[in-house]
């Protein structure tokens, strides 16, 4: 398992580095992969394909999420209105079929991860972007890793037990201070706001818990132990980038807020 996550890691990070680095459309092309696999994959455990509405309206509705994002991020909040109203019109016409349940759990897909994936964009799109990005993903990938070997070799008390059993306290407090003393290098080495990168650290720590927890309850609802395979040693995108539906937003929203 180990060895995947590693060999994982080396071949997908530096793709997502290069990536985030050019920006434009290459860096819009990787958060829609993201998304729309991530997507997919939800409805995929929430549907058990049993669902009346065909995908491709969903990945067509957070795909324009995204390009509104991406080039109109002036009009985001229209976009998302559109598709509720869009949506919510759909009951009528799949009328008997399409069933409340699946409508709000397709619409909550579409805004839970279309929704806050896409200020990935808005984060690069910033004067800095390039770094505020960087030190989002290392932040991510240090409480993941930090959480990972403390809670493997120390971990005793039970962080959500009855949600997800392998994660505990120590390890999650394992995780905390490794992004804090990752992101604190980081800032000293590019000269980025040190106060800005703690505060980063302990959101995006308590952020990455927050967003795995809730995928990880959804798993446990439907009884599956990933939401897909397509990554050696860690299951789907959703399984790899569950922490990114929370700390993207709430770390964009923090620096627009205090710095």
């Amino acid at each position: 398992m180990l060895k995947h996550r590693v060999l994982a890691a080396v071949l997908g990070i530096p793709l997502i580095l290069y990536l985030t680095y050019l920006g434009g459309f290459f860096y819009f092309a990787l958060v829609l992969l993201i998304t729309l696999v991530s997507l997919r994959e939800f409805l995929a455990m929430a549907g058990r394909g049993e669902f009346v509405l065909p995908r491709w309206m969903v990945l067509v509705a957070a795909l324009a999420v995204l390009w509104v994002q991406f080039y109109y991020p002036q009009y985001f909040a229209f976009a998302l209105i559109l598709v509720l109203l869009i949506f919510a019109f759909l009951h009528v016409i799949f009328f008997p079929r399409l069933t409340p349940w699946e409508l709000m759990t397709v619409i909550w897909g579409i805004i839970y991860i279309a929704g806050c994936l896409s200020f990935l964009l808005l984060l690069r799109a910033r004067e800095g972007g390039f770094l505020l990005s960087l030190l989002l993903f290392i932040g991510i990938w240090a409480n993941d890793t930090g959480a990972y070997f403390v809670g493997s070799s120390l971990g005793k008390r039970k962080l959500a037990p009855l949600v997800s059993p392998n994660k505990t306290v120590e390890g999650a407090v394992g995780g905390i201070l490794c992004t804090l003393g990752f992101l604190a290098a980081y800032a000293l080495i590019f000269r980025l706001n040190l106060t800005m990168a703690l505060a980063a650290a302990l959101l995006v720590s308590l952020a990455g818990y927050s967003g795995d927890l809730v995928i990880s309850a959804l798993k446990r609802h439907y009884r599956i132990k990933d939401t897909g395979a397509i990554i050696p040693g860690h299951g789907g995108f959703l399984d790899r980038f569950d922490s990114l539906i929370f700390a993207a937003p709430l770390f964009y929203i923090m620096l627009v807020l205090f710095f």
